[in-house]
């Protein structure tokens, strides 16, 4: 995955020091994990993360330009602040917000997390354009400057928005510790990025009888169709039991579709696994389906087999809309 670091190392309101470990070993987190590291190349973070990963890459013999990318604008090249790693030039005139029409930097664009440490108001820029963007924020809150208003400021929607892709062990919460030990925050870090990286996969609860395999497949169409992946336990070819492939693929998934109309006690364990660990769960049925009271309150697409084009495609599909807008 790409992660975007940004933020400053002037003037840090809180444990200097210990801040300053902290950006030198998440850089070696980041590559050492496998990921890429993105950055702007401009400022004193930005230096020091980059050489940081550098340094750990080059001597466990990896290649810094695989895994160190920076941008800086053109004509600036004079402001580059290092010289590792693969440094490319900005197709963008520049990076301010107040154009008529808005391009977003590529160090972010491309990121699939962008973290924020330290910094004032560049720092406080570069993560509106990644609100823009619709990229996870991570803000450090122990160093304090903007990323602890950041951290503040996204708290609450970033559970609203990603709490059910977290680790038990993981909460946006972490961020906000004060700890001297570097190696656990840089690992808290990248943990909550890589727990943070979408699944495309929707884990399909259902009868394997042949007679429903239509039903399958108008999810399936549906899913591709918002790049989405359905996924049915009979059609894996992983030779796992199937109870632990089956608890694999609710957990790995993005969001459930489960379709009741069979009565089945596995069927209604598994939505109920689903629900335990924030999976959203899409209901379908047939007309006519007598649900259990257990699930009576829940919102359920009601379908005739015989029109599923008009009964269940458009409700699947705008359901399957406001699972993706979560995160926008």
């Amino acid at each position: 995955m790409k992660i975007f670091v940004g933020g400053s190392l002037h003037n840090i309101e809180k444990n200097e020091e210990v801040c300053h470990q902290f950006v030198t070993r998440l850089g070696e987190a980041i590559v050492e994990r496998g990921h890429i590291l993105l950055n702007g190349c401009r400022g004193s973070l930005d230096q020091k993360i980059a050489e940081s990963a550098a340094a750990w890459l080059e001597k466990n013999k990896r290649n810094p330009h695989d895994q160190i990318h920076s941008y800086i604008l053109e004509g600036e090249e004079d402001k580059q602040i290092h010289e590792v790693g693969s440094i490319f030039i900005s197709e963008l005139e520049d990076w301010e917000l107040s154009h008529e029409t808005l391009w977003i930097p590529e160090q972010i664009n491309l990121a699939d997390v962008t973290v924020f440490i330290a910094g004032s108001n560049g720092t406080f820029k570069a993560a509106n354009f990644a609100r823009i963007a619709h990229k996870p924020i991570l803000g450090i809150g122990m160093f304090g400057g903007s990323g602890y208003s950041l951290n503040k400021k996204e708290r609450e929607g970033f559970e609203e928005k990603y709490a059910h892709l977290l680790s038990k062990s993981l909460s946006y919460s972490n961020l906000n510790q004060f700890t001297k030990d570097v190696n656990h925050l840089a690992d808290i870090v990248v943990s909550l990025c890589e727990d943070l990286e979408r699944s495309s996969s929707v884990f399909t609860i259902m009868s394997f009888k042949k007679e429903y395999d239509d039903v399958f497949n108008t999810f399936s169409s549906i899913c591709k169709k918002h790049e989405f992946n359905a996924v049915r336990t009979d059609h894996d070819p992983n030779l796992n039991p199937i109870t632990s492939r089956i608890l694999d693929g609710i957990k790995e998934s993005d969001f459930v579709i489960a379709d009741v109309s069979e009565k089945s006690p596995n069927v209604f364990y598994e939505i109920g696994y689903a629900k335990g660990i924030n999976r959203p769960v899409i209901i379908t049925a047939q007309k006519g389906t007598d649900l259990p009271f257990d699930i009576k309150d829940l919102p359920v697409i009601f379908y005739d087999r015989l029109n599923m084009k008009e009964d269940l495609e458009p409700s699947l599909e705008k359901y399957i809309k406001s699972q993706k807008s979560r995160f926008e």
